[in-house]
């Protein structure tokens, strides 16, 4: 997706216009002054306390986004991704936001506070691009995650060989993605101001299309294939999977513990995505909102604090990268256990004696007996086939047992 600092959607003349300065290249000395000035006094966009702030949202939303993503990653590698194509998946999702934290953001930060771009020409095609790949990773990865809960509920479908789909799928993910993001290389480039005596004032990273037409096509463009389109769809499918749940469950088999087991579960798991979509869509609308508007009518935003605006909406928008691994760390009861297990140190587990044992196996074996809260040795024999001998043997063993 096309993420732009204040002057990303803008060329150096629609810049000049929000800055309120007539004229554009063909102003006076004087206007060209008052411009510079406000480029060269501190060489930032915000001020000193409202960088501060941005600087620590950003750091904490780094840390946050290292730590949830790079434990969700080594408990889904560590348990086996090979259990379910859902943890593939949900890997893959990690695997886009540790890559988003530890390069895209920082360079991210760097960017929107400050107005003069020093870190190159690679960098800079490199920024957006990678931002852009981000986002149509775990767009598409949120698509694929409800198809594959529509295919192993609506289906039943559970192949031996999916692991060769998934592996295809996510490959075409990336694809897909890099594609999507080629034309971000393409445009970006390094736009040099300079003073009458030749010397360089300040660079900027700008988008430089050779029309505005094009700039709004693809603007567009994004906001179909990396936003309505995949709510769209996500929505459709978790439709058809709740009328699917309520036709199959049906009040008369609610008495059966195997099918409210199963309920309860499909039920988790379709609260579990539907949080991700909704997380993704609340956290990514403001931005794609303000990137249509600034390329179809970029004054629209005279007199308005631009930057703080879309500082405010670039950071509501990587928070979806911590959002995610908190929802599914959360919401899901596995993840809470294995997280549990990894946070807290081990402890070695009490010794089961024989007796506790025993006493389990005649408790499944008589539920009848167990409703009732009693428990017959008699029966027990019977069901069990002990003889009073080894049933002496046994309590005399779990009671010896347990004084250790």
């Amino acid at each position: 997706m096309k993420m732009p600092a204040m002057q990303d959607n803008l060329s150096l003349d629609a810049m000049l216009e929000l800055l309120d300065v007539p004229g554009h290249y063909n102003f006076s000395l004087e206007e060209f002054m008052s411009v510079a000035n406000q480029f060269s006094s501190d060489n930032r966009w915000f001020s000193p306390h409202a960088e501060l702030v941005i600087i620590i949202i950003f750091s904490l939303l780094i840390v946050v986004g290292l730590l949830c993503n790079g434990a969700v990653f080594y408990i889904i590698v560590k348990k086996g991704c090979r259990q379910s194509s859902r943890n593939w998946y949900i890997l893959n999702m990690a695997a886009s936001d540790i890559l988003t934290c530890a390069v895209c953001t920082p360079l991210t930060v760097v960017r929107l506070v400050m107005k003069n771009w020093v870190l190159g020409q690679a960098l800079c095609k490199m920024v957006t691009s990678l931002q852009c790949v981000y986002v149509g990773v775990s767009t598409f990865t949120l698509v694929a995650l409800a198809g594959d809960r529509y295919c192993s509920i609506i289906y039943n479908k559970h192949q031996a060989n999916f692991g060769r789909c998934v592996c295809i799928s996510v490959s075409l993910i990336w694809l897909a993605s890099f594609c999507i993001s080629m034309p971000m290389v393409i445009v970006h480039d390094i736009e040099h101001v300079v003073s009458f005596n030749g010397n360089i004032m300040w660079s900027l990273c700008l988008e430089k299309w050779e029309s505005e037409t094009l700039v709004t096509v693809y603007t567009i463009l994004l906001l179909l294939l990396q936003y309505l389109s995949p709510l769209i769809a996500i929505v459709v499918i978790h439709v058809f999977i709740v009328r699917f749940l309520r036709s199959r469950f049906q009040p008369c088999c609610v008495d059966d513990a195997n099918i409210r087991r199963k309920r309860r579960r499909h039920q988790k798991n379709i609260f579990l995505l539907s949080s991700m979509a909704i997380s993704f869509g609340v956290a990514w609308f403001p931005l794609h909102a303000i990137n249509a508007m600034a390329s179809i009518d970029h004054t629209l935003f005279t007199g308005l604090p631009f930057p703080h605006i879309h500082a405010a909406c670039v950071i509501l928008a990587f928070s979806s990268v911590c959002l995610n691994p908190i929802i599914y760390g959360l919401l899901n009861s596995n993840f809470r256990r294995d997280l549990l297990k990894l946070c807290l140190p081990r402890r070695s587990a009490p010794p089961v004696s024989r007796m506790s044992a025993y006493t389990d196996i005649t408790r499944r074996s008589s539920p009848n007996m167990e409703h009732m809260g009693l428990i017959s040795c008699s029966a027990a024999q019977t069901e069990l086939g002990f003889s009073n001998t080894q049933l002496h043997r046994v309590r005399i063993n779990g009671a010896a047992e347990s004084n250790f």
